[in-house]
């Protein structure tokens, strides 16, 4: 099951009560074909649980995402999974990200987070 594998999970908040969403991608990398297939509705019911139980109307509507690419090289990065995850992400949750972080980026992954930004809509980054 997907929810226990810990490549997603919700960690406290930050000073203006947003919930900070952790992504492992460590963990992404290891997926095979039926654990990719169910990514996005693990990451739809995830999503949806935050915005119906973790945020507060007129106060937090938005949350803060961090990217853990710690124990990840250039060449593991699951691009096909983060492309789902990021997809999923902007059509069903649109505007619900106030910043996204990246930790754990080796210089080559620094600089190639432009080929990651155009992936992401203008809106959603």
């Amino acid at each position: 099951m997907l929810t226990k594998n810990g490549f997603m999970y919700f960690f406290r908040r930050d000073k203006f009560l947003r919930p900070i969403v952790v992504v492992n991608v460590a963990k992404i990398k290891n997926f095979t074909g039926d654990e990719l297939e169910g990514l996005v509705p693990t990451v739809s019911y995830l999503m949806t649980y935050v915005i119906q139980k973790a945020l507060i109307p007129g106060k937090a509507e938005t949350m803060v995402t961090i990217i853990d690419l710690n124990g990840v090289s250039m060449t593991q990065i699951p691009v096909k999974a983060l492309k789902k995850f990021l997809q999923s992400s902007q059509t069903n949750f649109r505007g619900r990200s106030y910043k996204t972080f990246i930790l754990n980026a080796n210089m080559l992954i620094r600089g190639s987070f432009g080929i990651i930004k155009a992936m992401i809509d203008e809106f959603s980054a």
